[in-house]
Protein backbone atom coordinates (compact mmCIF):
# COMPACT_ATOMS: atom_id res chain seq x y z
CA UNK A 1 0.00 0.00 0.00
CA UNK A 2 2.94 2.17 0.93
CA UNK A 3 4.46 1.44 -2.53
CA UNK A 4 1.34 2.35 -3.98
CA UNK A 5 0.74 5.54 -2.82
CA UNK A 6 4.24 6.45 -3.23
CA UNK A 7 3.76 5.48 -7.07
CA UNK A 8 0.73 7.85 -7.44
CA UNK A 9 2.71 10.94 -5.90
CA UNK A 10 5.42 10.38 -8.30
CA UNK A 11 4.27 10.15 -11.42
CA UNK A 12 3.33 13.35 -12.75
CA UNK A 13 6.54 14.88 -13.85
CA UNK A 14 8.04 17.56 -15.45
CA UNK A 15 8.83 17.78 -18.95
CA UNK A 16 11.66 15.54 -19.79
CA UNK A 17 15.30 17.23 -19.55
CA UNK A 18 16.23 16.73 -23.18
CA UNK A 19 13.65 18.74 -24.66
CA UNK A 20 14.33 22.82 -24.27
CA UNK A 21 13.41 24.72 -21.07
CA UNK A 22 11.40 28.10 -21.50
CA UNK A 23 13.72 31.15 -20.55
CA UNK A 24 11.97 34.15 -19.11
CA UNK A 25 13.68 37.71 -20.42
CA UNK A 26 12.30 41.14 -19.79
CA UNK A 27 9.04 41.89 -21.35
CA UNK A 28 9.34 38.08 -23.59
CA UNK A 29 9.57 34.53 -22.98
CA UNK A 30 11.05 31.77 -25.37
CA UNK A 31 8.60 28.85 -24.98
CA UNK A 32 10.63 25.61 -26.00
CA UNK A 33 12.20 27.08 -28.68
CA UNK A 34 9.36 27.36 -30.35
CA UNK A 35 8.47 31.15 -30.38
CA UNK A 36 7.88 33.90 -28.24
CA UNK A 37 5.16 35.62 -26.29
CA UNK A 38 5.05 38.96 -24.57
CA UNK A 39 4.85 38.61 -20.59
CA UNK A 40 3.72 41.45 -18.06
CA UNK A 41 7.17 41.98 -15.92
CA UNK A 42 7.44 44.88 -12.94
CA UNK A 43 9.67 46.70 -15.63
CA UNK A 44 7.19 47.02 -18.05
CA UNK A 45 5.55 50.50 -19.17
CA UNK A 46 2.39 48.19 -19.64
CA UNK A 47 2.56 47.98 -16.54
CA UNK A 48 3.51 50.56 -14.59
CA UNK A 49 0.58 52.94 -12.62
CA UNK A 50 -0.08 56.39 -13.92
CA UNK A 51 0.54 57.73 -10.45
CA UNK A 52 -2.87 56.62 -9.13
CA UNK A 53 -2.70 53.04 -6.57
CA UNK A 54 -5.94 52.04 -8.21
CA UNK A 55 -5.30 52.62 -12.00
CA UNK A 56 -6.33 49.24 -13.54
CA UNK A 57 -2.78 47.55 -15.79
CA UNK A 58 -3.02 48.67 -19.42
CA UNK A 59 -3.61 44.74 -20.70
CA UNK A 60 -7.03 42.66 -19.81
CA UNK A 61 -6.75 39.14 -17.54
CA UNK A 62 -8.58 38.15 -21.67
CA UNK A 63 -5.46 39.42 -23.65
CA UNK A 64 -2.97 37.83 -21.69
CA UNK A 65 -4.88 34.37 -21.79
CA UNK A 66 -5.43 34.52 -25.75
CA UNK A 67 -1.78 35.05 -25.53
CA UNK A 68 -0.11 32.39 -23.79
CA UNK A 69 -3.10 29.92 -25.43
CA UNK A 70 -0.55 30.55 -28.59
CA UNK A 71 2.24 29.51 -27.05
CA UNK A 72 3.88 25.99 -27.31
CA UNK A 73 3.79 23.40 -25.18
CA UNK A 74 5.46 20.25 -25.19
CA UNK A 75 2.84 17.31 -25.52
CA UNK A 76 2.40 14.91 -23.01
CA UNK A 77 2.63 11.50 -24.20
CA UNK A 78 0.59 9.86 -22.21
CA UNK A 79 -2.56 10.97 -23.96
CA UNK A 80 -4.53 13.85 -24.16
CA UNK A 81 -8.14 14.43 -22.08
CA UNK A 82 -11.39 16.25 -24.21
CA UNK A 83 -13.38 17.99 -21.52
CA UNK A 84 -17.25 18.62 -21.69
CA UNK A 85 -19.63 19.79 -19.56
CA UNK A 86 -23.17 17.39 -18.76
CA UNK A 87 -25.84 20.17 -17.18
CA UNK A 88 -28.62 17.26 -16.95
CA UNK A 89 -26.33 14.94 -14.50
CA UNK A 90 -24.21 17.87 -12.81
CA UNK A 91 -20.68 16.74 -13.36
CA UNK A 92 -17.69 17.57 -15.37
CA UNK A 93 -16.46 14.35 -17.90
CA UNK A 94 -12.93 14.51 -18.78
CA UNK A 95 -12.27 11.71 -22.04
CA UNK A 96 -8.75 10.24 -21.95
CA UNK A 97 -7.10 9.09 -25.24
CA UNK A 98 -3.94 7.65 -26.33
CA UNK A 99 -1.44 8.77 -28.63
CA UNK A 100 2.01 9.17 -28.99
CA UNK A 101 4.29 12.49 -29.85
CA UNK A 102 6.29 12.75 -33.11
CA UNK A 103 9.84 14.30 -32.82
CA UNK A 104 8.60 17.48 -34.03
CA UNK A 105 6.45 17.09 -31.08
CA UNK A 106 3.48 16.48 -32.94
CA UNK A 107 0.38 14.11 -31.31
CA UNK A 108 -0.42 11.22 -33.37
CA UNK A 109 -2.35 8.17 -33.49
CA UNK A 110 -0.84 5.38 -31.31
CA UNK A 111 -1.99 2.45 -34.25
CA UNK A 112 -0.92 4.20 -37.68
CA UNK A 113 1.63 6.99 -36.73
CA UNK A 114 -0.28 9.47 -38.34
CA UNK A 115 -0.47 12.80 -36.93
CA UNK A 116 -4.02 13.31 -35.63
CA UNK A 117 -5.98 15.99 -37.36
CA UNK A 118 -7.12 19.25 -35.35
CA UNK A 119 -10.42 19.77 -37.57
CA UNK A 120 -12.73 17.43 -35.93
CA UNK A 121 -12.34 14.46 -38.74
CA UNK A 122 -9.94 12.14 -36.52
CA UNK A 123 -12.74 9.69 -34.26
CA UNK A 124 -10.20 8.24 -31.73
CA UNK A 125 -10.88 5.37 -29.52
CA UNK A 126 -11.50 6.79 -25.24
CA UNK A 127 -9.10 5.45 -23.28
CA UNK A 128 -10.39 5.85 -19.82
CA UNK A 129 -13.58 8.36 -18.95
CA UNK A 130 -13.56 10.30 -15.46
CA UNK A 131 -16.01 12.46 -13.75
CA UNK A 132 -16.51 14.69 -11.21
CA UNK A 133 -19.08 17.26 -9.55
CA UNK A 134 -16.40 19.49 -9.37
CA UNK A 135 -12.96 20.78 -10.29
CA UNK A 136 -11.49 19.37 -7.03
CA UNK A 137 -13.18 15.97 -7.41
CA UNK A 138 -12.19 14.84 -11.23
CA UNK A 139 -8.64 16.41 -10.66
CA UNK A 140 -8.43 14.08 -7.38
CA UNK A 141 -9.51 11.38 -9.61
CA UNK A 142 -7.17 11.56 -12.42
CA UNK A 143 -4.38 13.40 -10.84
CA UNK A 144 -4.11 11.15 -6.94
CA UNK A 145 -6.27 7.96 -7.71
CA UNK A 146 -5.20 4.60 -9.21
CA UNK A 147 -7.90 5.01 -11.58
CA UNK A 148 -6.02 7.81 -13.68
CA UNK A 149 -2.66 6.37 -12.94
CA UNK A 150 -0.19 6.86 -15.66
CA UNK A 151 -2.88 9.13 -17.53
CA UNK A 152 -1.03 12.76 -17.19
CA UNK A 153 2.95 12.42 -16.89
CA UNK A 154 3.95 16.30 -17.18
CA UNK A 155 3.44 18.70 -15.46
CA UNK A 156 2.41 21.26 -17.50
CA UNK A 157 -0.35 18.73 -18.32
CA UNK A 158 -1.46 18.52 -14.64
CA UNK A 159 -1.13 22.76 -15.02
CA UNK A 160 -3.15 22.98 -18.13
CA UNK A 161 -6.06 20.50 -17.00
CA UNK A 162 -6.87 22.30 -13.22
CA UNK A 163 -6.97 25.12 -14.83
CA UNK A 164 -9.77 23.51 -17.88
CA UNK A 165 -11.28 21.64 -14.82
CA UNK A 166 -11.74 24.82 -13.48
CA UNK A 167 -13.25 26.45 -16.16
CA UNK A 168 -15.82 24.22 -16.79
CA UNK A 169 -17.02 23.80 -12.96
CA UNK A 170 -17.46 27.70 -13.98
CA UNK A 171 -19.68 26.99 -16.60
CA UNK A 172 -21.59 23.39 -14.85
CA UNK A 173 -22.80 25.85 -12.06
CA UNK A 174 -23.89 29.33 -13.98
CA UNK A 175 -25.75 27.28 -16.82
CA UNK A 176 -23.04 28.72 -19.66
CA UNK A 177 -21.55 26.43 -22.33
CA UNK A 178 -17.91 25.30 -21.99
CA UNK A 179 -15.62 25.40 -24.80
CA UNK A 180 -11.98 23.69 -23.93
CA UNK A 181 -9.38 25.68 -24.40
Amino acid sequence: AASAAASSVLRVTPAPASRPRALVCPLRAVVAGKGSYPLPVEDDERTKRSGVESAPPSFSRREIDDELSNRWIDLDPAGYYLISVDHDRGVIRAAHFLNVIDKEGRACDPMTGEVIPCDGSYKPTVHKTFSGRTAKELSVKILESEEGEGTVTMLVHANYLGREFQRAEECLFSGDKYVQD
